[in-house]
Order: structure tokens, then C-alpha cells, then sequence
């Protein structure tokens, strides 16, 4: 499941929260209120997405083969 930042209009607190994307879109979830103040009044954030690197093999480059991977 995605996580989403979001913050609240009245107190200005930024929090995340893990939903499916069917939550996100109807937006009716109480785990989508502020978690400080309770309000309601609470919009999405834009964040950029977790990116994970491969890591290199282990005993030497990712370029010791020659395949060029490492550009």
C-alpha cells in the first residue's frame, strides 16, 4: 500500500498515511483527518517517490564484466 503526505489547512501539521488508492481517491477515511487537531481540512502533498538503486555485485565494479553498466 502507498503512503501519502498530507497537511492540514487549519493547524499546518504534515503527516503521512498509508492507504489503497481507492481510499485516496474518496478521501472518506478518518486516517486521512489531521492526526493533531482532528480537522477534516486536509490536503495532499506532492512527494516525490521512494526510488531504490540496485546495488553493485559484491567482489568488485559493476563494471568488471565490461558490459558498460556503470555510464
Amino acid at each position: 500500500m502507498p503512503f501519502y503526505s498530507l497537511k492540514c489547512k487549519d493547524c499546518g501539521n504534515s503527516f503521512d498515511v498509508q492507504a489503497t488508492i481507492k481510499e485516496k481517491e474518496e478521501k472518506k477515511a478518518d486516517k486521512f483527518n489531521c492526526p493533531k487537531c482532528r480537522s477534516k481540512n486536509t490536503a495532499f502533498k506532492f512527494s516525490l517517490p521512494n526510488i531504490f538503486k540496485k546495488e553493485r555485485p559484491s567482489g568488485g565494479s559493476c563494471c568488471s564484466g565490461g558490459g558498460g553498466c556503470c555510464g
